[in-house]
Order: structure tokens, then C-alpha cells, then sequence
């Protein structure tokens, strides 16, 4: 569009031509750089040339949010399921996983809500995820107090004892019975006693 030839006769005339009345070769737009074009017209041919540039995204936005938002203390990010869409300046869009993109702002140390950014080709967009505190999900003997057997009298002592406390996000603490509440003992009956160790419900 808008472009001309003018064409010359061999009366001294000439006649102007819309180069879309011409047949162009030479145009290759998936290669980038200068390119020389041929118009040809009644056998006749002249060239002009043109600048082929690479596209360039103009935003980016999330398509499909990761299909994990919420996280307990401790877990890592997992952004799988998550795709952002590309606009470009040549109005081509393109969908990317995010997992291509460069995305920060998680801390899974730190309970609430959390922005995270998602960057690709110098752009940005946003999504929330959630981190919640971990919860204890069992409790269970790792090692047993240095003493058991007790004379009719004696205090209880809970020294060298330890429990191993299961948490939901997989992680694992080993922590002292004597940091726990400890129930059932009486040290005026004769026989064998079960203790119970209470810790984090």
C-alpha cells in the first residue's frame, strides 16, 4: 500500500503503477534484516528494499494459574499447571509455561498471603499464593528416658528421652519429653506404669 512505480514508454510517456498491480518476490518475513525486493511489470524490473525487525512481546498475563497455591512452611515452589500468554508487537500471541519464566517473591518461610512475580523477555505479571504455619501430624518415640525403672518414691526423671514429631509438610523434629507433658506416672504404685507424652495436641 502506497507504494508507486513509474513505468516508461518507448513514446517518452509514462504512466504511474501501484506496485500492487506489480508482482513482488523477494519478501521473506521470517527472516530478519535487510531485504532487496524485485518488482517486475511488462517484463521490466526494479528492486527497493526493506527492513525485516524480530518482534517484541508488548505484555504478558497469566493464562492458567499453577495448579498448587496454597503451601505449609517449608515446602517449595511448584509452579507446574501455570502458563502465562505473550503478546506481541506483530499481534501474535504465544502461550509459555511459567516454569520458563524467571518468578520470585516466594519465601516459604513467612505465613500468608505472597505476590509473586513472573518475568519473561523483560516483562511482568503477578499471582498470589497462599503459606500456611505446619501442623503436627504425629508423634512417636525416638528415644526412650536413661531411666525406667523407679523405687517406690522416686521422682520421675525424663533425661536422655526424646520424641520425633511428624509435621504435614514432611519435615520432621526431634524434640526432648521433657519439653512434653508427660501423664500416668505414680510413684507410690508397685508395678509396671504406661506414661503417656503429650506434644502439640
Amino acid at each position: 500500500d502506497g507504494g508507486f512505480i513509474t513505468v516508461n514508454y518507448n513514446n517518452k510517456s509514462t504512466e504511474k503503477v501501484a506496485i500492487s498491480d506489480a508482482n513482488i518476490s523477494g519478501f521473506d518475513n521470517s527472516k530478519i534484516g535487510a531485504q532487496t525486493l524485485t518488482v517486475e511489470y511488462l517484463g521490466l524490473t526494479t528492486t527497493f528494499d526493506v527492513t525485516v525487525n524480530d518482534r517484541s512481546a508488548t505484555s504478558i498475563e497469566i493464562a492458567t494459574l499453577p495448579s498448587k497455591l496454597t503451601y505449609i512452611v517449608g515446602n517449595s515452589l511448584d509452579i507446574d499447571g501455570g502458563f502465562i500468554t505473550v503478546k506481541y508487537n506483530n499481534n501474535t500471541i504465544e502461550t509459555v509455561a511459567i516454569s520458563d519464566a524467571n518468578v520470585s517473591g516466594f519465601d516459604n518461610t513467612k505465613i500468608g498471603t505472597q505476590t509473586l512475580t513472573v518475568e519473561y523477555l523483560g516483562l511482568t505479571t503477578t499471582f498470589e499464593v497462599t503459606v500456611n504455619d505446619r501442623s503436627a501430624t504425629s508423634i512417636e518415640i525416638a528415644t526412650l528416658p536413661s531411666k525406667l525403672t523407679y523405687i517406690v518414691g522416686n521422682s520421675l526423671n525424663l533425661d536422655g528421652g526424646f520424641i520425633t514429631v511428624n509435621y504435614n509438610n514432611n519435615t520432621t523434629e526431634k524434640v526432648a519429653i521433657s519439653d512434653a507433658n508427660v501423664s500416668g506416672f505414680d510413684n507410690s504404685k508397685i508395678g509396671a506404669q504406661t506414661l503417656t507424652v503429650e506434644y502439640l495436641g
